[in-house]
């Protein structure tokens, strides 16, 4: 049996003007595993400039061995050239995520026939094959987020175990340097096999002076437990706030760019990173999309691009949201997605 797969693409960008021109896509939903099964794919190259471009194209990563790519093409200018490979998986692979990638490199352009030297453009696709664990396997990820009357405190439980995990619960633990200032639970939910779900309370802070404390949340599973940690820096003056989004696709084959203000209030510069998550309505991953980190000026605002190449991913409605991580501070924004044939629409309220 043949099933088509697209490719999670991971940009790794070196040079100048030629950077904008090379591409490559579609997205990719997670690869079950499933032994000796050979799946057919296909990703396009696009070439956004002027000029052809002559690429190379190799297998790499943990699984080369069983991918099958062609060697060489030529992407004409304002172009795409479709391509196809072949995955054969072997008959075993240990529980977790696996990957097969596919680099596509720019061959040195040369001028009279004297080649030019400088860097290498590349974009590299990755096929990535997912093999559950055995039993009930959380992992969990915790974002603490302060309002004007406290904290959020939340740890967003995956599930990548074979089995449902029948009741999940966390307890968080809030201290200073020297004593217990709060424990806080959430109630009680049951983690279907490779499902997302958020635990989620919160802490009062009032009369809590400003400063750094220190959380320990602890995931507690059907008689098991395992604990995260992390620090928050309480600021009645929080300087970051996330402001609006833009969508923009050029063309079909284009990644998904959006464009999300972030403003720095403060009087100090704020190096930030955004993390967008998609799920569906059944609260499994579809994608996690990481920006880039950009320092914001102070008293100053700018934008943050995001790239989701949406190949592969049927139409429908999807939730999200998009965590801000300052320097010490981290805000959290729900989302909703709206994914058509031919348009995709977000709508977001932030605070």
């Amino acid at each position: 049996m043949t099933k088509l797969i697209s490719s999670l693409i991971c940009f790794l960008l070196v040079g100048v003007t030629s950077v904008l021109a090379l591409g490559v896509s579609p997205a990719i939903n997670n690869l079950d595993f499933v032994p000796l099964e050979s799946y057919s794919g296909s990703f396009t190259i696009y070439n956004q400039g002027g000029t052809p471009l002559a690429v190379s194209i190799s297998s790499q990563g943990e699984l080369a061995s069983y991918l099958t790519v062609p060697s060489t093409a030529v992407v004409e200018p304002y172009s795409v050239t479709p391509m196809t490979y072949t995955l054969t998986l072997p008959p075993v692979l240990s529980p977790g995520d696996h990957v097969a990638g596919i680099l596509i490199a720019q061959e040195p352009q040369s001028e009279e026939g004297i080649p030019l030297v400088g860097a290498t453009v590349a974009v590299i696709t990755q096929v990535r094959v997912r093999v559950p664990y055995p039993g009930k396997y959380p992992v969990i990820d915790l974002v603490a987020t302060e309002f004007p009357a406290g904290i959020e405190l939340k740890t967003s439980v995956h599930n990548l175990g074979t089995e449902k995990i029948n009741s999940a619960y966390t307890t968080f633990r809030i201290t200073d340097a020297t004593s217990v200032l709060g424990i806080v639970s959430t109630d009680q939910l049951l983690i279907n096999s490779q499902e997302r779900v958020d635990l989620k309370t919160s802490w009062q802070t009032q009369g809590t002076p400003s400063g750094k404390y220190h959380i320990e949340a602890t995931l507690h599973f059907d008689g098991k437990e395992i604990t995260k940690e992390t620090n928050i820096a309480l600021n009645p003056s929080a300087t970051l706030t996330l402001g609006t989004i833009e969508v923009k696709k050029n063309r079909e084959e284009s990644p998904i760019q959006f464009a999300i203000s972030v403003k720095n209030q403060g009087n100090e510069e704020e190096s930030v990173i955004l993390e967008m998550n998609i799920m569906d309505t059944e609260n499994k991953e579809v994608e996690t999309i990481t920006s880039e980190q950009k320092n914001i000026n102070p008293f100053s605002s700018d934008n943050i691009l995001l790239y989701w190449e949406r190949g592969g991913i049927s139409e429908g409605t999807y939730h999200g949201r998009v965590i801000m991580r300052g320097s010490a501070q981290t805000k959290e924004q729900e989302m909703v997605i709206t994914l058509e044939k031919d348009d995709l629409e977000v709508t977001w309220s932030p605070q």
